[in-house]
């Protein structure tokens, strides 16, 4: 994958049995997309549970432009993670069936404006984990079956972002199946 600064990052991913890293995106100028930079990736295999995602950038826009949705095979968002600096505030929430469901609010924000940032999204077979500068801002419970069905991840963002990494984990004998 070439990074193009006029096009939006995109990968597939080929091989389920890879447990490293599979995609691992590193450039310090941004793709230009729908808001600014973008990154998607699409895993026929499904994206929960197990995977992990590491968004790392430069928070140098006051606005609330920026997203991370994981998507369901037939275009719902199965989850959003949106920080609003406006309001030292993370909500989540799902998109299904054209409607949005109940908005979950944290006030747990360690994000600084101006400032490096990093968030990483894991999944168990129960929740969706949200880390931000290394604490914990975020459980949310899966609303949508199979998680098998969760095929696309997407990063919208106005933020310079610089790394944006997906890895899948190894997950213990304690996780169940979904």
């Amino acid at each position: 994958m070439t990074p193009d600064s006029t096009k939006p990052l995109k990968a597939v991913l080929a091989s389920p049995k890879d447990e490293a890293v599979l995609v691992k995106v590193s450039r310090g100028t941004c793709a230009r997309g729908l808001w600014g930079t973008e990154f998607e990736a699409f895993y026929a295999g499904g994206l929960a549970p197990g995977w992990n995602l590491l968004v790392q950038g430069h928070s140098d826009s006051g606005e609330d432009k920026f997203e991370i949705n994981f998507l369901s095979e037939t275009g719902d968002i199965v989850f959003h993670i949106k920080p609003r600096f406006s309001s030292a505030t993370i909500v989540a929430n799902t998109f299904h069936g054209g409607h949005w469901g109940k908005e979950e609010v944290s006030n747990v924000f360690p994000l600084v404006l101006g400032e490096p940032f990093e968030m990483e999204v894991s999944s168990d077979a129960e929740h969706f984990h949200v880390h931000a500068q290394e604490h914990k801002v975020l459980q949310f419970s899966h609303r949508h079956r199979p998680l098998a069905a969760i095929t696309r991840v997407q990063v919208l963002s106005d933020h310079r972002l610089s790394q944006v990494e997906l890895a899948r984990r190894g997950l213990s004998w304690g996780d169940v199946g979904c």
